[in-house]
């Protein structure tokens, strides 16, 4: 459309910068694109400084809410052939960013994976843990390659990597340095690349949610460092440690699903999330429900799809909803949990929307 190629002719317009990342074997061009090219308020920019690309400037979550630095240029899919994941170091601010990467096949299609940046950090990101993302909502799309990828870059915004709301974002300040990029190949191993966390957890909080934003500040560094085992370690106590019924639940199904770590992780994480933010009763619950589950089944996730379907069908009183609850209890495996509470679902919305 003729916007659309005004949008691109305004980009191709903004000033580059050039910085190689000292473990690619290419040279990338860098430019910033903020929320302004949607009407927004956020500024940023774009520097060569002797710890890296410094990337800072100030988010105005009124009218827009994301910033952005992107590379073009360079070799990437050449350098990337044959890769399975990338090594980032990077120094932060203890916000919530993600690094995003793009074919050649949608410029606005982007392949994100959330990195929790507190001080310095290494973390290891397999392409196979991007999320496709369109305008922070997560798409289908083909399986991530190496030598497909055009361009690598770093985003703050409004949403993280799987759609739900970014909570370490907010008005004001941000800064970001991305120190290195490397690419890791199918051979080799992760033990060798990131270190093992094996500091004791400090959950000094007094209420559930002081501790379970010790718990994220702790686990979540150790997630992006690839330490899952970890994460799962810390947030497993601070669910132990409370009374609150969805922490307890969400224990119990890790356990009834006889979940991997990665699934682990992710049931209890949400169950936290739902703690501190709450999806609210009735179908506004069930909506949100579907609208959080769905991207993790499509992942291959189901046991975290099953444990926020229920825990959204527990706030609901329809009769239909509490038997699909009662009979996806009974059930050990998440995909056929998920889908009992799915179907209820489906049901009482539609009927809702018909007045039945």
């Amino acid at each position: 459309s003729a916007s659309e190629a005004a949008m691109w002719q305004m980009f191709s317009a903004m000033s580059r910068t050039t910085w190689q990342p000292p473990s690619l074997n290419t040279e990338l061009q860098w430019y910033v694109l903020n929320d302004g090219v949607m009407g927004g308020r956020s500024s940023s920019s774009v520097d060569v400084e002797p710890t890296g690309l410094a990337f800072r400037g100030n988010i105005n979550t009124r009218g827009g809410g994301f910033a952005s630095v992107r590379s073009t240029g360079g070799a990437l899919d050449q350098v990337l052939d044959g890769a399975s994941a990338l090594r980032v170091r990077c120094r932060g601010d203890g916000k919530r960013y993600m690094i995003t990467l793009r074919t050649g096949s949608d410029e606005s299609l982007a392949y994100c994976h959330d990195v929790l940046a507190q001080g310095d950090l290494e973390v290891v990101l397999p392409f196979d843990a991007f999320i496709a993302s369109w305008r922070g909502q997560p798409r289908r799309a083909a399986p991530l390659r190496g030598r497909d990828i055009q361009s690598v870059g770093v985003l703050l915004s409004l949403r993280s990597m799987d759609g739900s709301p970014n909570r370490e974002l907010g008005d004001g300040p941000f800064e970001f340095f991305l120190c290195d990029v490397a690419a890791i190949g199918s051979d080799q191993s992760r033990a060798t690349l990131v270190a093992n966390i094996t500091e004791p957890v400090r959950l000094l909080g007094t209420t559930d949610e002081a501790r379970i934003k010790d718990a994220i500040a702790q686990g979540a560094p150790a997630w992006n460092a690839g330490n899952q085992a970890r994460t799962v370690e810390i947030y497993t106590d601070v669910c132990r440690a409370s009374s609150d019924t969805r922490l307890k639940e969400a224990l119990e199904y890790v356990e009834r699903y006889q979940c991997d770590v990665e699934s682990a992780g992710w049931v209890l994480r949400c169950a936290m999330d739902e703690v501190l933010e709450p999806s609210g009763k009735g179908n506004w619950a069930l909506n949100k429900a579907i609208q959080k589950g769905v991207p993790f089944y499509n992942r291959g996730l189901p046991a975290v799809c099953a444990s926020i379907y229920a825990r959204a069908a527990a706030t609901h009183d329809d009769p239909l909803v509490q038997q699909a609850l009662e009979k996806a209890r009974q059930q050990r495996d998440p995909t056929a949990a998920a889908w009992t509470l799915r179907n209820a679902f489906d049901t009482v919305l539609r009927d809702s929307l018909l007045g039945a």
